[in-house]
């Protein structure tokens, strides 16, 4: 359907077709090109010796921010106006609508063609005939229009081999690829560079004695500059728009940039969602404060840069649940999210159906302390899911999740650490183990523990594959698969069980409930060091 579908690498293991049944919509027409678009991942294998002494990993990376798609339009009552029969209100020209038509912001229209892009020189390329491919701007300044069959363009640098926006059919297909590019003209140049300039106007107020902070919160408008989708909007702008209400020759779009400072609180049920959306799409915000909890009615857009969500709901951690009906948060390339003292629950991925509570894409950050990851679907990585990225997760528990492949995936060169007491533990779940781990990826458990994980079939532990993994004073214990319950390992594997660490009482309900290496595991490297405990491990019919 869109364009980064033709970098996707095949997964190394089958899961549920929950998993797959996102590709069935292909885009045909693209398929003979797919070696023009690989995604390039960059990173090193990381030894084994090396994990043990970065038991505490830091650091961060600084990006943009992206924002993602609109969402249906309600009513009063709260009801998507469709199911009554009404039509959603025909508002004045909105900002984004002169934009498109002034060219301030190429993107936001397409070229005239299928699959002809515009490039930043003004020149054209048809990406079926050049060399090039999808990377047909290259040496032309990028691309700045996309083909028409594809018209949305991605915030996120992640085709091309990592140097271009991505093409999308939709709004919805560039979730994981940043959402869609935004257009602060006023604020953000196309450089992405944020200006030091982007700041509300002090004291204003419209006609009607409405603060910038007013239309933050009640949603009358939204950062992209469009009418807002409240209740409060409808009513505002039902006869009138902007213009009508300005004051000192200001109307909000001139006044008002939602920048209310770095920090942002999310403080009510009402306005929850909406408010916590524009925080997050926000570039100037780094850090958004909750102090209650928050049902999504959408996955809330791509985080493209360093941004930190804490949680203050007194004794208990504030929740941000995905109804069962979405995934919670995407990371994309040069997003760095740092979550405190939250409970993701409920969050459920599908399209694709990967981190049904968060979806780390390649060159994102995560790190969670003093969180929940409880009661979450997907059908790979039921609760987290990292691809070329970087996930850390401190004292947290992750806990009631059920799904297809390991409760947390990771995959091409991904680090993964679990520290300071972290518990995976009493998820449900078809294959793959607590944690997964392929294609070069890293895994770290200190302090921690995967244990009372019931598996389908295979692992129930950890699940590994041309990775490495390290336990530092950690536990797998009290698990039950069918077979490696404690740890399969496929191929070049490196495992290493460390002073004060232990694989005890898992049942395999076929075979090996300890450790278990495939029958063609080539190049697989097992340690078990002293003061280390490996037993009681059962196999129920070996």
């Amino acid at each position: 359907i869109f364009e980064p579908m033709l970098g996707l690498i095949v997964l190394l293991i089958s899961t549920l077709p929950l998993k797959v049944a996102w590709l069935e919509n292909a885009d045909k027409a693209a398929v003979p090109h797919i070696s023009d678009n690989q995604k390039e991942f960059q990173g090193t294998t990381v030894e084994a010796s090396k994990l043990i002494d970065q038991a505490q990993p830091t650091g961060s990376i600084a990006g943009s921010g992206t924002l993602d798609g609109e969402r249906e339009w309600t009513s009063a009552e709260g009801v998507l106006a469709t199911d009554r029969g009404l039509t959603p209100p025909q508002f004045p020209t909105s900002r984004r609508q002169l934009l498109q038509e002034s060219e301030t912001c190429p993107w936001l229209t397409p070229t005239a063609e299928d699959d002809v892009l515009k490039c930043a020189d003004g020149t054209f390329c048809n990406r079926l005939y050049s060399i090039g491919g999808w990377g047909c701007c290259d040496g032309h300044g990028g691309r700045i229009k996309c083909p028409q069959n594809v018209p949305i363009m991605s915030a996120a640098l992640d085709c091309a081999s990592g140097t271009q926006e991505c093409c999308c059919s939709t709004v919805e297909g560039c979730a994981n690829y940043g959402g869609e590019r935004p257009c602060f003209p006023h604020c953000v140049d196309q450089t992405r560079q944020v200006s030091e300039n982007c700041q509300d106007t002090e004291e204003w107020a419209d006609s009607e004695g409405f603060s910038c902070r007013d239309y933050y919160v009640q949603e009358l408008c939204t950062i992209q500059g469009d009418y807002g989708n409240s209740s409060e909007s409808l009513l505002k702008w039902s006869n009138a728009s902007f213009s009508d209400y300005q004051m000192d020759d200001m109307s909000a779009l001139e006044a008002c940039l939602y920048t209310e400072g770095s920090t942002v609180t999310v403080n009510d049920s009402i306005y929850g969602y909406p408010h916590l959306e524009n925080a997050v799409q926000n570039p100037s915000v780094e850090t958004i404060l909750l102090v209650h909890d928050v049902a999504l009615d959408g996955t809330l857009p791509s985080v493209g840069r360093t941004l930190e969500v804490v949680g203050d709901c007194g004794a208990v951690h504030c929740e941000l649940s995905g109804r069962q009906r979405h995934r919670i948060f995407v990371v994309g390339r040069g997003g760095a999210l740092s979550l405190r003292r939250l409970a993701l629950r409920w969050g459920y991925a599908q399209d694709p159906a990967n981190g049904g509570a968060a979806y780390v894409g390649a060159g994102g950050r995560l790190r969670a302390e003093h969180c929940i990851f409880e009661s979450n679907q997907a059908g790979t990585g039921v609760a987290l899911y990292g691809e070329g990225a970087s996930i850390v997760l401190s004292s947290c528990a992750v806990v009631g999740n059920i799904g297809g492949d390991a409760v947390i995936y990771v995959r091409n060169h991904t680090e993964l650490v679990l520290t300071n007491r972290t518990d995976v533990s009493n998820n449900y779940i078809e294959l793959g183990g607590a944690v997964g781990a392929y294609e070069s990826s890293t895994v770290l458990l200190n302090a921690s523990m995967l244990r009372q994980i019931y598996a389908i079939k295979n692992t129930a532990g950890m699940y590994l594959s041309e990775s490495v993994a390290v336990l530092v004073e950690s536990a797998i214990e009290e698990n039950s698969g069918s077979q490696g319950t404690g740890v399969y390992a496929h191929s070049h594997v490196e495992l290493v069980l460390s002073e004060g660490s232990s694989i005890s009482y898992n049942l395999g309900r076929y075979r090996a409930g300890g450790i278990m290496t495939s029958d063609n595991c080539v190049d697989c490297k097992i340690r078990i060091m002293e003061a280390s405990n490996l037993s009681y491990n059962y196999a129920a019919f070996e």
